[in-house]
């Protein structure tokens, strides 16, 4: 019998800790926020099924003083990143349910 020395989420961690998160596009990056956030939406609480049908925020921008961590990330439904890079944001969503939970959400970490 084989030892088993290494369990997956141990090596992803091992990993985490030597990367630095500057582009969310990365799938590494994306598979170890998938890993820790347990393929969840962080605003609806929904598990987020397939390979990429989900979409990675920074909480607060690098651009704006934001830091370059997974603590900065959120891990959510796809259908949000319509919601984030919206110019109209107030016209359009203005009665958007999913629009609302994500601003309570986000309205944490100021």
């Amino acid at each position: 019998k084989i030892p088993k020395l290494f369990s997956a989420k141990k090596k992803v961690m091992n990993i985490e800790k030597q990367i630095e998160v500057s582009k969310i596009e990365d799938p590494q990056i994306r598979a170890i926020l998938r890993l820790q956030r347990n393929s969840t939406c962080e605003v609806t609480g929904k598990y987020i099924a397939g390979n990429d049908n989900f979409y990675v925020h920074r909480l607060v921008p690098i651009e704006h003083g934001g830091s370059a961590d997974l603590e900065n990330l959120m891990l959510l439904d796809s259908s949000f990143k319509t919601l984030l890079k919206s110019e109209n944001k107030e016209d359009y969503y203005k009665d958007n349910e999913n629009y609302a939970r994500i601003l309570k959400t986000l309205s944490k970490y100021k």
